[in-house]
């Protein structure tokens, strides 16, 4: 302010007051307890949220005692809204600012203090290029980060987990403008969404997929379809673990030494295999098959469509490799778009083995995502199609095939997939 005037602010979890004062002048504050509605409109139409679902204490690590997250966005948004209430909900914020003029209202909430105290958190997130002013005036010290991030509702599906993660770990891929995302902390709301885990020792990486309840099988009206996806039924399918490639050939001869299909093409989807030499090498890394429900459950990846991109073959493409695209051969894995769980090749490249017995339809089926097993099973089930003369209705979600287990073909490969845990 001017050498004359001073701007005095007091500043609570909850509650925001300032004004101007002469130097030396004598400041009364009174404390009147008075209940803030939760959401504040400032005079500018920023909103000072306060409570999200209800009212939560924080519930980050005891060192930090105050934590304000900044969201850069225009209110009145419906992701940025609902990341607000979760942060709050969840213990991860006392305060949520949405501004989109921020840092406008930085000397109001945090003082004139050019440093974070050791027991303070400030999270400011932008979508859009940070340069200038926000960068300049980013406190350091304390715990906090300037972060830019690709879209907002993004960030509030990475808070559906349980327990506390750094910043870095619910929101990973955030580009850090300033500050330490890793050193900074969120408490999730609880729930589960399909996430990545690092490549294990094995150099097979799974995805989380959530438990849920699906129609397996198709329509009677779906183009392409075939008399044995019938009838549709209701299948609920516990949480598991499934691989987001299918096994390569690399991997595959960790297992089997000789095992040399096609020399030299390591990231090739060991093709050429029976369905005891996939069981046989899922089980040795203390894996499993899966089961077609959960196959199906993970290609469809939550659609009722043919396709989990939609209808149109048009854009099978982008997804799979097939008989219109592979030149009649297999690709490396992971060279199409993944599905919306992050799963590669559910469409195409090479059929996949199942746990499953075949069965000419439904009828009986098991509906809690268990393998459907039969005594003296002689065939069993093979899912999603492949680059081997299989057209586009033949790789649509709910497209079945089934072999003799000792069959071997260049267009039948596997992935593997585990419980919430893995295996000993």
């Amino acid at each position: 302010m001017a050498d004359d005037r001073w701007h005095v602010a007091v500043v609570t979890p909850k509650r925001v007051v300032a004004q101007e004062a002469p130097p030396a002048a004598r400041v009364k504050v009174e404390w009147q307890p008075q209940k803030q509605p939760c959401i504040e409109v400032l005079p500018d139409g920023a909103e000072l949220w306060r409570c999200g679902y209800g009212e939560t204490s924080l519930r980050l690590p005891e060192a930090i005692r105050h934590s304000l997250v900044v969201l850069v966005a225009a209110p009145n948004t419906a992701e940025v809204e609902t990341l607000a209430a979760d942060l709050l909900s969840g213990g991860s914020a006392d305060v949520v600012l949405v501004d989109p003029r921020w840092p406008s209202h930085r000397q109001e909430l945090l003082g004139r203090q050019q440093q974070l105290k050791a027991d303070q958190q400030l999270l400011v997130i932008t979508t859009v290029p940070a340069a200038g002013e926000p960068i300049g005036t980013f406190p350091a010290g304390g715990h906090g980060a300037l972060l830019r991030a690709n879209d907002w509702s993004r960030l509030v599906e990475g808070l559906k987990y349980e327990g506390l993660r750094s910043v870095a770990e619910a929101w990973p891929g955030l580009k850090v403008i300033a500050g330490h995302p890793d050193q900074s902390w969120l408490r999730g709301v609880g729930g589960c969404l399909p996430q990545e885990e690092p490549k294990g020792k094995n150099d097979m990486v799974f995805v989380r997929l959530c438990p849920g309840t699906f129609a397996m099988g198709s329509p009677e009206g779906e183009q392409g379809r075939s008399s044995d996806e019938g009838p549709v039924h209701e299948v609920t399918v516990n949480e598991f673990w499934l691989g987001k490639y299918e096994v390569t050939q690399a991997q595959f001869q960790r297992f089997r030494k000789d095992y040399s299909y096609q020399k030299g093409e390591d990231d090739l989807p060991a093709a050429n295999v029976t369905w005891s030499d996939a069981k046989d090498f899922c089980e040795h890394f203390g894996y499993r098959l899966p089961t077609e429900a959960e196959w199906e459950y993970a290609a469809r990846a939550g659609t009722p469509t043919r396709y989990s991109f939609g209808d149109d073959e048009h854009k099978l493409g982008e997804y799979a490799w097939y008989y219109e695209n592979s030149g009649i051969r297999a690709h490396p894995v992971g060279t199409r778009q993944p599905n919306p769980w992050g799963l590669h090749d559910m469409h195409g490249n090479v059929w996949e083995w199942v746990q499953d017995c075949w069965h000419d339809n439904y009828d009986g089926a098991p509906t809690d995502g268990s393998a459907w097993e039969a005594d003296k099973c002689q065939q069993r089930v093979l899912r999603g199609g492949s680059f081997n003369f299989d057209w586009a209705e033949g790789l649509r979600s709910a497209g079945r095939g089934g072999s003799w287990a000792v069959y071997r073909g260049r267009g039948g490969g596997f992935r593997c997939a585990r419980g919430p845990r893995r295996q000993p």
